[in-house]
């Protein structure tokens, strides 16, 4: 009860990433550790919404990271990526049992290739696109990454999916990020930023 208030942060810029199962593991790490050392490194909070809240008509859930600085967001990004590689050999080696949709919860269908689920806040999926596309297929030929946006608005909150190698993942979440940033500026970013429980 009361999900939506408790924990409220209030830091500038905030980005969401949607985690099957082993990512949480792999971002907590023994105890939360590895949550604790990326956000001494990063200065960056990460918030993992609890075990059983999955963004609606998923199994995934919502890892929020605040920080008053971008250049934080985009490093735990950063490391966010590395575990997502980290995951998808582990798949490749241990196919999962779950899927997400259709597609496996983290391997791309070109070898070397991963998915990355982020949300990024309704208002932001005109400016991704961009212009009859423009926008979205200049990330897609830049970074070699694959971009889809779901329809579906959930709360002001769309999926955006990408795939691509890792390092191609970082440059074009970079992009990604600039765009929810954008939105941080107006009055309901924080609300935005603050839900995780659907």
């Amino acid at each position: 009860g009361g999900g939506a208030n408790r924990g409220v942060l209030r830091s500038r810029y905030a980005f969401k990433v949607l985690c099957p199962e082993p990512l949480v593991s792999s971002i907590m790490g023994t105890r939360g550790a590895t949550k604790d050392e990326i956000q001494a490194e990063t200065g960056s909070k990460l918030i993992v919404s609890n075990r059983d809240e999955h963004y609606p008509g998923t199994r995934l859930r919502i890892l929020i990271i605040h920080c008053d600085e971008i250049q934080g967001i985009l490093a735990a990004l950063d490391r966010v990526i590395d575990r997502v590689a980290e995951c998808g050999e582990q798949e490749r080696v241990n196919p999962a049992p779950h899927f997400v949709g259709t597609d496996p919860e983290f391997l791309g269908k070109e070898v070397g290739e991963y998915i990355l689920r982020t949300l990024i806040p309704a208002k932001s999926s005109g400016a991704i696109i961009g212009r009859n596309g423009a926008n979205i297929a200049a990330i897609r030929d830049e970074h070699n990454a694959k971009v889809f946006i779901e329809k579906n608005n959930m709360q002001g909150h769309q999926l955006l999916k990408m795939i691509a190698t890792a390092d191609n993942l970082k440059a074009a979440v970079v992009r990604i990020n600039d765009f929810v940033q954008e939105e941080s500026r107006g009055e309901h970013f924080m609300e935005w930023a603050n839900v995780r429980a659907f």
